[in-house]
């Protein structure tokens, strides 16, 4: 089982009556994904990552 931020979540994986709701969880993904990216190039201690995920 992979994780939520591992698992590529494609259009057609929302080709069915919860079309919204997959859309918003495929956008979440997406945001956290970047945030991720984003903070563990500024920083290096896991506590300061952590933070500014929340911030996000």
């Amino acid at each position: 089982m992979t994780s939520f931020l591992h698992r590529k979540i494609t259009f057609s994986d929302c080709a069915n009556e919860q079309l919204l709701e997959c859309f918003n969880s495929w956008i979440i993904g997406l945001s956290l994904r970047r945030a991720l990216s984003n903070t563990s190039e500024k920083a290096k201690d896991p506590k300061d990552r952590r933070f500014a995920l929340l911030a996000y």
